[in-house]
Order: C-alpha cells, then sequence, then structure tokens
C-alpha cells in the first residue's frame, strides 16, 4: 500500500511514512499470543480481517470509504463493531517479491514485498489479491492517522519501501513492529 510519504504496511496493523514522493508500506501483527487483551479500537486478530471499533472508524472514515466496505456486525452484547472488507489488488511484483509460491509461480506469502508503485500509489488500505484471504496492507497515511487519534488495538510492521531496492526490503517475519 502507499501514501505521498513514502510506504506501505501489511495490517491487522501499520505504521509511517518516510519523504514525499516515495512509498512504503506495513504488515500487522496481531497474533492471539502477542496479545495481552486490553481494550482495542480493533477487536481481532490476524492480518487479514480488520474488525473495527465506531471510534476507528470516525478518525478513519474518509480513507475506508475510498478503498473498501464497512459491513455491520451484530454482538450479543450490543456492542457495534464492523468487519472492514478492503479492495482487493494485485500489487505483488511477483518477480522481484520473495516468499513462498504457488504452482503458477505466483506469490503465496511474502517475505520480502516488493510492490509495483503505479499500482498503490495513493491507496490507503488493500487487500492482496490471492484465492485465500490475502494481508490486508496500510499506507504511512493511515498509520499516521492512527496514532494522530490514538486509537488502541493494532501494531505495525514495516513492509515495503520504495527507496530501498528489492534486495534490502524488510523480512517481516523478522522485524520488529513499529511502536506507536
Amino acid at each position: 500500500m502507499t501514501t505521498s510519504a513514502g510506504r506501505s504496511f501489511s495490517s491487522s496493523t501499520v505504521h509511517q511514512g518516510r519523504r514525499p514522493g516515495s512509498l512504503s508500506g506495513y504488515v500487522g501483527s496481531g497474533g492471539l499470543a502477542d496479545r495481552d487483551f486490553r481494550p482495542s479500537d480493533s477487536p481481532s486478530y490476524g492480518s487479514d480481517v480488520l474488525v473495527l471499533r465506531r471510534s476507528a472508524i470516525d478518525a478513519l472514515r474518509d480513507m475506508l470509504d475510498a478503498h473498501g466496505e464497512l459491513l455491520p456486525l451484530e454482538d450479543e452484547g450490543g456492542v457495534e463493531l464492523f468487519l472492514y472488507n478492503p479492495r482487493a489488488l494485485d500489487a505483488f511484483d511477483h518477480e522481484r517479491t520473495v516468499g513462498s509460491r504457488d504452482e503458477n509461480g505466483r506469490i503465496e506469502m511474502a517475505n520480502n514485498h516488493v510492490f509495483i508503485p503505479s499500482v498503490v500509489e495513493g491507496v490507503d488500505i488493500f487487500k492482496q489479491a490471492c484465492p485465500r484471504a490475502g494481508t490486508i496492507y496500510v499506507s504511512d497515511r493511515f498509520v499516521q492517522r492512527w496514532k494522530q487519534a490514538k486509537l488502541k488495538g493494532l501494531d505495525f510492521t514495516l513492509a515495503w519501501d520504495s527507496d530501498l531496492p528489492p534486495e534490502a526490503q524488510p523480512n517481516v517475519w523478522t522485524s520488529k513492529p513499529i511502536k506507536l
């Protein structure tokens, strides 16, 4: 995913950008083992599903509306929750992204991401198009808005930086989440 700031993120969490004109992205960690079950504006886990509370929707509405759809969830306790269904984009540069591949040579699980800049430019949140549930990626702008609104519950790991060559892209499995 990208922003005018310059990086992409993958999510159940996200983070910040670089200088104007560059692109970058983050991937979120939200595994159950990482959680200590504190109050959250995104009460779900996993990088392929994003459940949001009203507080997150209010802070991110313009980005969410521009790049996907919000679906209301019913909770037995009357808690207002929404499932966010982001637009699916075939954003990987399949030649240069490092990761496991399917029988057709397409990336199934990326380690070192390389996105096609023209596909992710100006996109704040998207899901990688793939046969199974894809990872959700977010932009620097998304991460900054999350941080400015003091939202809780997501951690962000840098997944891609357009200023770096393919061989220098971060490995999302060994990188530490960014502290907000």
